[in-house]
Formats: structure tokens, C-alpha cells, sequence
């Protein structure tokens, strides 16, 4: 890459960070004060023409408010995945075999095992555990636990479940999941605590195959 190129990358680099970090803030001066002062501005020009060219200025604000909107989603969604990469860049190396984790910042697929050995009777406590995983936690009890943006697969429990982080009996006290597909069987989709069932949507679609 030429000097040139880096410099042109970098400074579109800044401009891009300044506006995921100060885009509310720049956002709102510029419909507040820039737009307020032109519509007063124009007043006194569009007057004469009637409601016809009122209409034309609500449309032509409406269209900036959607464009505004978008742009604020937009931001939002950057600056939810640079939240996200944040924790992920700050978890701990663990060790899988090791029973209890307690205030840590733990990456799932550390877990993962290639022939899909579960782990057994661990505990977490007070973790941030992050995803993006597949994680079928068979006989798992959450106890105070968040979820951010997880979601539940219901499965067969008389069909083995590969291409998964496998746990058996884990206990998960006071946790927060990051971005973990949880599977499990409808059995033990019955036995989770209400407030999980009604946070954590479930995306399996029984009308395919013979589920």
C-alpha cells in the first residue's frame, strides 16, 4: 500500500470513529439549530405561496427525519458491535477441565471439544460468557441470568447433536450470555425459569423433518 493510500485509509478511518462516537451529538445540533433556523429563514419567502409550499417543506422535512433515522440505526448497530468485539478482545484464557469459573470473561468455544466430549458439572458464576457459539448445555440450570441476544433451538433427545460446544449438567449462577444459540430439548425447555422462556426467543421450526 502506497503512503498515499494509507494516509487517505487512516483519515477516512477518523472521520468514520468521530461519527459512530459523536453521531447523536452531531445529529441533533443539526436538526435542531441548523434546521430550525432555516425553516425560520424561508418563512417569510414560502408565506405567499399558501399551503402548497408548507406541504412541500413537511415533506421534505419528513424525508430528513427517515434519513436521520436510518443514519441513527446505522450507528447504533456500529456501536453495539464495537461493544461486542470490546468483550471479546478482554476474555480470559481458561482452562475447559477446570470445575469452577467465577468472575470471568470466558470465550465458549474455548470448550469445544472435536469429538464432542462434554464438559461435565462445571459452575459458572458471576461470568460474562461470550458467544458468537452453539452451546447445548443437556440438564443446564440458569439461576439470575441475562441473555444478550441469544435465542433457543428446541432439539431430539434421542438424536446426537454435533457441531456443538457439549456440556452436561452445567450450572450457570448470576451469568450474563453473549450471542449463544442455546439447543436442548423440549423437555428441559420446560424445566428453564419464566422470565427466560419469555426472553429468549425461540427460532426452531417443527414443521421440518420429523421433529
Amino acid at each position: 500500500m502506497s503512503y498515499l493510500s494509507k494516509i487517505s485509509s487512516s483519515t477516512r478511518n477518523f472521520f468514520v470513529d468521530t461519527l459512530i462516537a459523536k453521531g447523536p451529538s452531531i445529529l441533533v445540533a443539526a436538526l435542531g439549530a441548523g434546521g430550525m433556523g432555516y425553516l425560520a429563514k424561508i418563512s417569510a419567502k414560502i408565506e405567499p405561496y399558501g399551503a402548497i409550499a408548507w406541504g412541500g417543506v413537511t415533506l421534505v422535512s419528513f424525508v430528513l427525519i427517515c434519513c436521520s433515522l436510518a443514519l441513527l440505526g446505522v450507528w447504533l448497530q456500529k456501536k453495539s458491535i464495537a461493544a461486542f468485539t470490546g468483550k471479546m478482545v478482554e476474555t480470559a484464557s481458561v482452562n475447559p477441565l477446570e470445575p469452577l469459573h467465577k468472575n470471568k470473561r470466558i470465550q465458549l468455544a474455548d470448550f469445544f471439544h472435536p469429538f464432542y466430549k462434554p464438559s461435565q458439572n462445571l459452575r459458572f458464576e458471576e461470568c460474562d460468557l461470550m458467544g458468537p457459539v452453539n452451546l447445548y448445555a443437556e440438564g443446564g440450570a440458569f439461576h439470575d441470568c441475562g441473555f444478550i441476544d441469544c435465542e433457543i433451538i428446541i432439539v431430539r433427545d434421542d438424536r446426537p447433536v454435533r457441531g456443538v460446544v457439549p456440556m452436561r449438567h452445567p450450572t450457570f449462577l448470576k451469568c450474563h450470555l453473549y450471542r449463544v444459540t442455546l439447543l436442548m430439548p423440549f423437555a428441559q425447555y420446560n424445566t428453564l425459569p419464566e422470565p427466560m422462556k419469555k426472553g429468549v426467543p425461540v427460532i426452531s421450526d417443527g414443521r421440518v423433518g420429523d421433529v
